[in-house]
């Protein structure tokens, strides 16, 4: 893969492409060498398999990336006069971020749209409507290119005052910078999940 490294100045957004390259490559030394019947194996039968794990991150980063487009194309002017400063959370986005770090502190089912797809075999992954067929593993590192793209469009705007609609409770409002940090920490919360259904936890 061609390395998707965005062309950005912003130290937000090369923070924020740091992180997201960090989990790409934690996602490599969890999965990479695993069989696919090793990848959907599920620890225990409610917990989730480490392909289960990335499937839902592939969802949910599919998700915010809708409403980071969508903030972005109708970004307005005033939105880019203070591009530089660095962006702050405030309060809800503070709580926001911290919960979704792990360790996972609370356990909420997953929105019915980002709910994984198992396969129907474990060996040979189904392909029907409602199973996407390719490999999480490699829609997972895909991502990292979608998101560098995201982070290429987000130059030049105040990252702080973009205003992004959450993608699951549309009243909720949250900063541009913030939509890219939740990205992040739920990668780092399941990433954490997956490394734990390798133990069986």
């Amino acid at each position: 893969m061609i390395d998707p490294a965005p062309d950005v100045d912003h130290p937000t957004l090369r923070e924020r492409w740091d992180e997201l390259k960090a989990n790409g490559d934690r996602a490599v030394a969890i999965a990479g060498s695993l069989t696919p019947s090793q990848l959907w194996e599920r620890p225990r039968p409610k917990r989730w398999s480490v392909g289960e794990c990335l499937d839902h991150l592939v969802r949910a980063g599919d998700a915010y990336l809708e409403v980071i487009d969508e903030a972005v194309t109708h970004a307005r002017p005033a939105e880019h006069a203070d591009a530089a400063r660095k962006p702050q959370p405030n309060v809800l986005e503070r709580i926001l971020l911290h919960g979704l770090e792990p360790p996972a502190r609370l356990r909420i089912p997953a929105p019915a749209r980002i709910r994984p797809r198992r396969p129907h075999s474990a060996v040979e992954p189904a392909r029907s409507e409602n199973d996407d067929p390719t490999d999480p593993r490699v829609r997972f590192q895909e991502k990292r290119q979608d998101y560098a793209r995201r982070l290429e469009a987000a130059e030049g705007l105040d990252l702080g005052a973009v205003d992004v609609r959450s993608p699951f409770v549309p009243v909720v409002r949250i900063s541009l910078d913030t939509a890219f940090r939740i990205v992040c920490g739920h990668e780092r919360r399941h990433l954490e999940q997956a490394e734990k259904a390798l133990e069986g936890n």
